[in-house]
């Protein structure tokens, strides 16, 4: 059963975790939102670029999205999700240089 978008706002980190690996897209998208701003600081100041950040952000909450599952909780969240945005700028960063050269 899916959450509604004001209870996502009540739930706790976990519970968004656990309802976001039973598929809730509202749970997952809550949980990504608590992060957001932190996330795209993290982008752009590897790439320098708003626009840039931006996609790379799209980039790796995608990849979180598919990957969750996979979270084995030995990390706090907010750090496996920044790991996953460091990742998608540096591969940005790298095919930027690539098309540059």
């Amino acid at each position: 059963m899916a959450i509604t978008t004001a209870e996502t706002a009540k739930l706790n980190e976990p519970e968004l975790i656990l309802a976001g690996r039973r598929g809730d897209e509202r749970a997952t998208e809550a949980l990504f939102r608590r992060y957001q701003g932190l996330l795209f600081q993290t982008a752009f100041r590897i790439l320098r670029n708003k626009q840039d950040a931006e996609d790379s952000l799209q980039d790796a909450l995608l990849s979180a999205h598919r990957n969750l599952k996979r979270f084995e909780e030995r990390s706090q969240f907010s750090t496996w999700l920044t790991r996953i945005v460091i990742n998608a700028a540096l591969m940005k960063r790298r095919s930027i240089k690539a098309r540059r050269s």
